[in-house]
Protein backbone atom coordinates (compact mmCIF):
# COMPACT_ATOMS: atom_id res chain seq x y z
CA UNK A 1 0.00 0.00 0.00
CA UNK A 2 1.50 3.09 -1.11
CA UNK A 3 1.61 5.85 1.17
CA UNK A 4 0.04 9.39 0.78
CA UNK A 5 2.28 12.66 1.88
CA UNK A 6 0.77 15.77 2.44
CA UNK A 7 2.95 18.99 2.92
CA UNK A 8 0.83 21.80 3.47
CA UNK A 9 3.20 25.36 3.96
CA UNK A 10 1.01 28.01 5.65
CA UNK A 11 2.70 31.81 4.65
CA UNK A 12 1.17 34.28 6.92
CA UNK A 13 2.62 37.46 5.96
CA UNK A 14 2.28 41.41 5.27
CA UNK A 15 2.46 41.93 1.30
CA UNK A 16 1.12 44.83 -0.43
CA UNK A 17 0.08 46.86 1.76
CA UNK A 18 1.81 49.75 3.81
CA UNK A 19 1.45 48.45 7.53
CA UNK A 20 0.98 50.33 10.67
CA UNK A 21 3.99 50.77 13.15
CA UNK A 22 2.13 48.05 15.62
CA UNK A 23 0.12 45.84 12.77
CA UNK A 24 -3.44 45.95 13.83
CA UNK A 25 -4.16 42.55 12.57
CA UNK A 26 -2.21 39.24 13.21
CA UNK A 27 -2.39 35.63 11.67
CA UNK A 28 -0.64 33.80 14.29
CA UNK A 29 1.07 30.92 14.70
CA UNK A 30 3.93 33.25 12.57
CA UNK A 31 4.81 33.70 9.51
CA UNK A 32 5.61 30.36 8.39
CA UNK A 33 4.16 26.47 9.80
CA UNK A 34 4.94 24.01 7.60
CA UNK A 35 2.81 20.46 8.37
CA UNK A 36 3.37 17.29 7.10
CA UNK A 37 2.02 13.97 7.70
CA UNK A 38 1.93 10.23 6.46
CA UNK A 39 -1.54 9.13 5.50
CA UNK A 40 -1.70 5.00 5.01
CA UNK A 41 -4.93 4.94 4.61
CA UNK A 42 -6.62 8.20 2.86
CA UNK A 43 -9.57 7.27 0.16
CA UNK A 44 -11.99 9.74 -1.87
CA UNK A 45 -14.14 10.12 1.38
CA UNK A 46 -11.81 11.69 3.65
CA UNK A 47 -12.22 14.96 5.18
CA UNK A 48 -8.58 16.08 4.40
CA UNK A 49 -6.28 17.83 6.44
CA UNK A 50 -7.14 20.90 8.22
CA UNK A 51 -4.63 23.75 9.20
CA UNK A 52 -5.74 25.96 12.36
CA UNK A 53 -5.18 29.94 12.53
CA UNK A 54 -6.04 32.70 14.55
CA UNK A 55 -7.16 35.93 13.88
CA UNK A 56 -6.25 38.74 16.28
CA UNK A 57 -7.66 42.06 16.19
CA UNK A 58 -4.64 44.26 17.62
CA UNK A 59 -6.06 47.64 16.66
CA UNK A 60 -7.45 48.59 20.44
CA UNK A 61 -10.94 48.70 19.76
CA UNK A 62 -13.81 46.72 18.58
CA UNK A 63 -13.94 45.99 14.72
CA UNK A 64 -15.18 43.77 11.91
CA UNK A 65 -12.92 41.51 9.97
CA UNK A 66 -13.04 41.47 6.36
CA UNK A 67 -11.66 38.72 4.30
CA UNK A 68 -11.54 37.15 0.55
CA UNK A 69 -10.03 34.69 -1.66
CA UNK A 70 -7.50 36.44 -3.86
CA UNK A 71 -6.23 33.74 -5.59
CA UNK A 72 -7.16 30.00 -5.24
CA UNK A 73 -5.89 27.24 -7.45
CA UNK A 74 -7.16 23.68 -7.05
CA UNK A 75 -7.16 20.71 -9.49
CA UNK A 76 -10.46 19.63 -10.88
CA UNK A 77 -10.08 16.27 -9.37
CA UNK A 78 -10.45 17.67 -5.93
CA UNK A 79 -13.77 17.91 -4.04
CA UNK A 80 -12.72 21.43 -2.37
CA UNK A 81 -10.84 23.64 -0.70
CA UNK A 82 -12.60 25.19 1.86
CA UNK A 83 -11.81 28.57 4.53
CA UNK A 84 -13.71 28.30 8.04
CA UNK A 85 -14.16 31.77 9.99
CA UNK A 86 -16.06 31.97 12.90
CA UNK A 87 -19.39 32.22 11.37
CA UNK A 88 -19.62 29.22 8.44
CA UNK A 89 -17.20 27.32 6.23
CA UNK A 90 -16.80 28.37 2.36
CA UNK A 91 -16.23 25.29 0.17
CA UNK A 92 -14.68 26.40 -3.17
CA UNK A 93 -14.73 23.46 -6.29
CA UNK A 94 -13.26 25.74 -8.79
CA UNK A 95 -9.97 28.21 -9.51
CA UNK A 96 -10.81 31.98 -7.83
CA UNK A 97 -9.14 35.43 -8.50
CA UNK A 98 -10.44 38.21 -6.17
CA UNK A 99 -13.76 36.34 -5.00
CA UNK A 100 -16.47 37.86 -2.76
CA UNK A 101 -15.82 39.66 0.78
CA UNK A 102 -16.84 38.12 3.40
CA UNK A 103 -16.88 39.27 7.54
CA UNK A 104 -16.77 38.75 11.10
CA UNK A 105 -17.06 40.93 14.65
CA UNK A 106 -13.99 40.82 16.58
CA UNK A 107 -13.63 42.65 19.68
CA UNK A 108 -10.40 44.57 20.45
CA UNK A 109 -7.66 42.37 21.58
CA UNK A 110 -9.55 39.17 20.98
CA UNK A 111 -8.66 36.33 18.90
CA UNK A 112 -10.85 34.17 16.08
CA UNK A 113 -10.25 30.52 14.46
CA UNK A 114 -10.05 30.31 11.22
CA UNK A 115 -9.33 27.11 9.67
CA UNK A 116 -8.66 25.95 6.58
CA UNK A 117 -8.91 22.20 4.72
CA UNK A 118 -7.93 20.76 1.36
CA UNK A 119 -9.79 17.24 -0.53
CA UNK A 120 -7.99 15.83 -2.94
CA UNK A 121 -9.68 13.09 -3.90
CA UNK A 122 -6.84 10.94 -4.40
CA UNK A 123 -5.44 12.77 -7.03
CA UNK A 124 -2.07 13.89 -6.58
CA UNK A 125 -1.18 17.41 -7.17
CA UNK A 126 -0.45 21.16 -5.45
CA UNK A 127 -3.23 23.68 -4.60
CA UNK A 128 -2.59 27.31 -3.78
CA UNK A 129 -5.06 29.45 -1.34
CA UNK A 130 -4.52 33.14 -0.82
CA UNK A 131 -6.54 35.04 1.18
CA UNK A 132 -6.20 38.93 2.46
CA UNK A 133 -7.87 39.64 5.57
CA UNK A 134 -7.99 43.45 6.94
CA UNK A 135 -10.10 45.48 9.49
CA UNK A 136 -12.84 47.27 8.06
CA UNK A 137 -12.15 50.37 9.78
CA UNK A 138 -8.27 50.28 9.35
CA UNK A 139 -8.77 49.60 5.54
CA UNK A 140 -5.32 48.79 3.65
CA UNK A 141 -3.46 49.59 6.99
CA UNK A 142 -4.40 46.22 8.77
CA UNK A 143 -3.97 43.95 5.25
CA UNK A 144 -2.54 40.64 5.58
CA UNK A 145 -2.58 37.37 3.54
CA UNK A 146 -2.91 33.80 4.87
CA UNK A 147 -0.92 31.39 2.04
CA UNK A 148 -2.27 28.07 2.30
CA UNK A 149 -0.58 25.72 -0.03
CA UNK A 150 -1.51 21.70 -0.13
CA UNK A 151 0.58 19.14 -2.10
CA UNK A 152 -0.69 15.47 -1.78
CA UNK A 153 2.07 13.00 -3.86
CA UNK A 154 1.47 9.81 -3.57
CA UNK A 155 -1.55 7.25 -4.03
CA UNK A 156 -4.52 6.43 -1.90
CA UNK A 157 -5.71 3.18 0.13
CA UNK A 158 -7.88 1.00 -2.53
CA UNK A 159 -9.72 -0.53 0.68
CA UNK A 160 -13.49 0.52 1.49
CA UNK A 161 -13.32 2.99 3.78
CA UNK A 162 -16.29 1.60 6.14
CA UNK A 163 -17.40 5.04 8.14
CA UNK A 164 -18.30 7.84 5.72
CA UNK A 165 -17.86 11.47 7.18
CA UNK A 166 -21.69 12.19 6.56
CA UNK A 167 -22.96 9.66 8.26
CA UNK A 168 -21.46 11.23 11.69
CA UNK A 169 -23.73 13.55 13.48
CA UNK A 170 -22.75 15.80 16.11
CA UNK A 171 -25.43 17.62 18.85
CA UNK A 172 -26.37 19.68 20.14
CA UNK A 173 -24.10 22.85 18.86
CA UNK A 174 -23.72 24.87 20.60
CA UNK A 175 -23.19 22.62 23.54
CA UNK A 176 -23.23 23.14 27.29
CA UNK A 177 -22.27 20.06 28.92
CA UNK A 178 -21.68 18.14 26.67
CA UNK A 179 -22.05 17.03 22.99
CA UNK A 180 -22.65 13.52 21.36
CA UNK A 181 -21.21 12.15 17.99
CA UNK A 182 -23.21 9.09 16.01
CA UNK A 183 -22.40 7.32 13.73
CA UNK A 184 -19.34 5.26 14.80
CA UNK A 185 -20.47 1.79 15.04
CA UNK A 186 -18.21 0.78 12.11
CA UNK A 187 -15.46 2.62 13.52
CA UNK A 188 -12.34 1.35 15.70
CA UNK A 189 -9.53 2.96 17.02
CA UNK A 190 -11.25 6.14 17.12
CA UNK A 191 -9.42 9.48 18.20
CA UNK A 192 -11.16 12.50 18.89
CA UNK A 193 -9.64 15.90 19.46
CA UNK A 194 -10.44 18.90 20.05
CA UNK A 195 -8.38 22.36 19.26
CA UNK A 196 -8.78 25.87 21.21
CA UNK A 197 -8.87 29.07 18.21
CA UNK A 198 -4.98 28.38 18.67
CA UNK A 199 -4.74 25.22 17.83
CA UNK A 200 -4.15 23.56 21.05
CA UNK A 201 -5.40 20.27 22.22
CA UNK A 202 -7.65 20.82 24.81
CA UNK A 203 -9.51 17.76 25.17
CA UNK A 204 -9.12 14.18 23.35
CA UNK A 205 -10.67 10.31 23.53
CA UNK A 206 -9.79 7.38 22.56
CA UNK A 207 -12.66 4.96 21.72
CA UNK A 208 -11.10 1.72 20.86
CA UNK A 209 -14.20 -0.22 20.49
CA UNK A 210 -17.47 0.66 17.94
CA UNK A 211 -20.35 2.49 19.64
CA UNK A 212 -23.69 3.40 18.63
CA UNK A 213 -22.58 6.93 19.66
CA UNK A 214 -19.81 8.20 22.11
CA UNK A 215 -20.68 11.53 24.61
CA UNK A 216 -17.73 14.10 24.90
CA UNK A 217 -18.09 16.13 28.02
CA UNK A 218 -16.87 19.78 27.82
CA UNK A 219 -17.00 20.84 31.60
CA UNK A 220 -13.49 21.38 31.51
CA UNK A 221 -13.82 24.07 28.41
CA UNK A 222 -14.56 28.00 28.71
CA UNK A 223 -16.82 29.40 26.74
CA UNK A 224 -15.97 29.88 22.95
CA UNK A 225 -15.73 28.15 19.42
CA UNK A 226 -12.97 25.28 18.97
CA UNK A 227 -12.71 22.71 16.29
CA UNK A 228 -13.68 18.81 16.45
CA UNK A 229 -11.12 16.55 14.42
CA UNK A 230 -12.32 12.71 14.52
CA UNK A 231 -10.14 9.71 13.12
CA UNK A 232 -10.84 6.01 12.92
CA UNK A 233 -7.03 3.78 12.58
CA UNK A 234 -5.47 7.18 11.16
CA UNK A 235 -8.06 8.15 8.73
CA UNK A 236 -9.54 11.78 9.10
CA UNK A 237 -13.42 10.97 9.29
CA UNK A 238 -14.53 14.83 10.15
CA UNK A 239 -13.16 18.18 10.96
CA UNK A 240 -15.69 20.19 12.35
CA UNK A 241 -16.47 23.92 14.19
CA UNK A 242 -18.30 23.30 17.82
CA UNK A 243 -19.10 25.66 20.09
CA UNK A 244 -19.31 25.93 23.89
CA UNK A 245 -21.94 27.64 25.62
CA UNK A 246 -22.31 28.51 29.47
Amino acid sequence: MKHLIVVLAILCSIGGFEPLSAQALLITPGDTVIYTASLTNMNTNSSGVAQFCSIVNKSGQNDTVCWKIAQLTINPGWGSMSLCDINECYLFYGDVTNGTTHQFPLAADSAASVDVTSTPQCVADTGYLQALFWLKHDSAASATYLVYIPIYSGSCATAIQQVQDNQLKIYPIPASTDFTIEGLQNATNVQISVYDILGNVVLHKTIAQPANYVSISTAGLISGVYILSVESDGVKLLTRRIEKMD
